[in-house]
């Protein structure tokens, strides 16, 4: 059997291959086993990512977003930067800023469409179909691997250009249900950009959610914005970070708490050309963010704390469960500094977490 497939819209035209076969023997001399009792049939079905799917199945879906916008290039105190911020603001983390999101997939075509407001900025409203007439790809391996384990994935349209980080080998490490990815969209003739951490799946039913405590590691990826106008240290970064999450679900009482580490830090231009390994940042220290919340049905929400005692930030996180038994998890993230103004500093980012 064979599917053709935009792999969690990150991919042009994959073709994944699964085969079966056997052979037997001489059933003359091969005893006759006992019947095996057939298992209870679950009251619920589920497609995983990888199955053939209608064409035209819409995917669960949700996303927060964290909308840019970037003063002209110049240069303060000396320094030049491409991306000083003129201002920034969410979307999706409540009723008044909200953002809609509505995944399809067709047999060679993946449909992202995203509708919504932040308020303090810009209306959002994209309709951006992903196929392999107008994307390329950056496939990622880890060392010792013979398959990708990542891809990057750039989109071009008239209007925009998109870029979109993600995990190939999901499937391979057991995650079935859920996919997600990193992407940045960029107004072709404006300083504008939309980061969507965009986690898309299928939903656990709400009768098939567990009712005792979980525990869920997800792998965490953060792209992050800090800058300083202070005239003895100037400087404006941006930054991949990678790290894992722990989350634990009190189904019982509906609450849940965990962490967001982050733990490696790398040059935001050079990982969106697949050379992130090559420019960590060494000084950049190890960040462990606070995540508490509620648990509504299949879906999570809650707040994002962070204090050093000096600096501190905050931030929302926007969760869902995936599969039998809300068995994988996934959530989309941001969050900045709690200073509440700009004039000497400032820092926010986007994060996705996946994981079971």
């Amino acid at each position: 059997m064979t599917k053709n497939s935009i792999l969690a819209f990150l991919s042009i035209v994959l073709l994944a291959a699964c085969g079966g076969g056997g052979g037997g023997g001489d059933s003359s001399t091969t005893p006759t086993p006992n019947p095996t009792p057939a298992p209870t049939p679950s009251p619920y079905s589920y497609y995983k990512i990888m199955d053939e799917v209608p064409n035209g199945h819409v995917w669960d879906s949700f996303a927060l977003a964290t909308d840019i916008e970037w003063y002209q290039p110049g240069t303060i105190n000396g320094f030049y930067s491409s991306t000083w911020l003129k201002q920034y603001c969410w979307a999706g983390y409540n009723t008044s800023n909200p953002l809609e999101t509505t995944v399809t997939e067709y047999t060679n075509e993946f449909r992202i469409q995203l509708q919504g407001t932040d308020n303090d900025c810009y209306d959002i409203s994209y309709n951006i179909n992903l196929n392999a007439f107008n994307t390329d790809v950056i496939e990622l391996y880890l060392p010792g691997e013979s398959e990708p384990s990542y891809a990057l994935i750039n989109g071009y349209f008239a209007d925009i250009s998109v870029t979109y980080f993600g995990a190939l080998n999901l499937p391979e490490r057991g995650i079935e249900y859920i996919d997600g990815n990193m992407g940045i969209i960029y107004k072709n003739n404006s300083p504008e950009e939309l980061h969507v951490p965009l986690v898309l799946g299928d939903y656990t039913e709400i009768g098939d959610m567990p009712s005792t405590t979980t525990n869920k590691t997800l792998e965490t990826i953060a792209f992050y914005h800090e800058a300083n106008y202070l005239p003895d240290s100037t400087y404006s970064a941006n930054i991949a970070w990678t790290g894992v999450s722990s989350l634990t679900f009190n189904h019982s009482s509906g609450t849940f708490e965990g962490t967001m580490e982050l733990n490696t830090a790398m040059d935001l231009d050079s990982f969106l050309v697949g050379l992130g390994p090559q420019n960590v940042f060494t000084t950049v220290p190890v960040v462990t963010l606070d995540i508490t919340g509620t648990i509504s049905g299949n879906r999570f929400y809650g707040d994002i704390e962070w204090s050093d005692g000096t600096d501190s930030a905050v931030g929302y996180i926007d969760g869902g469960f995936f599969g039998p038994d809300g068995s994988e998890v996934g959530a989309s993230v941001v969050f900045a500094d709690n200073d509440g103004e700009f004039a000497d500093d400032l820092a926010f980012g986007t994060a996705l977490m996946i994981g079971e």
